[in-house]
């Protein structure tokens, strides 16, 4: 999200890193889901807000995404 938003943009983002900051992880993913920069990159934020609510890309994360 830095590389995308920058660090500016991704601080506004306070409430999904603030769940980060908790250990909340599947709020913080859907925090993520729940923007702007979702609504416009709808594939990359779902790829990001999965491996944030996983704590890893799993074993089903290709599957899911048809890779």
């Amino acid at each position: 999200m830095a590389y995308q938003l920058g660090c500016a943009g991704l601080a506004q983002f306070t409430t999904t890193l603030n769940h980060m900051g908790n250990g909340s992880w599947s709020s913080a993913s859907n925090s993520m889901l729940d923007s702007l920069w979702a609504r416009q990159t709808p594939n990359r934020a779902k790829r990001h807000a999965y491996v944030i609510k996983n704590n890893n890309c799993g074993s089903d994360f290709c599957k899911n995404y048809g890779w």
